[in-house]
């Protein structure tokens, strides 16, 4: 039978998988330089702007980056 406690578990967790997926391919967009095994072809170059931790946060829809240093 479908709507059993598994199988919303299931679909939670499978919607969490896929909203993570989303988000990292955000950040590797975002950060324009290549670092340790995050290698962009267009950014061959390490960039000591991204230094730090990148924040990230979802408003009305869409990604908000900030570094942390």
């Amino acid at each position: 039978q479908s709507g059993q406690p598994s199988d919303i578990r299931q679909v939670n967790e499978l919607y969490s998988y896929l909203h993570l997926s989303k988000t990292l391919l955000a950040i590797m967009q975002e950060r324009r330089e290549s670092r340790g095994p995050h290698y962009r072809s267009d950014y061959p170059e390490k960039d000591s702007r991204y230094d730090g931790v990148m924040a990230v946060k979802k408003v009305d829809g869409r990604y908000q980056f900030s570094i942390q240093k």
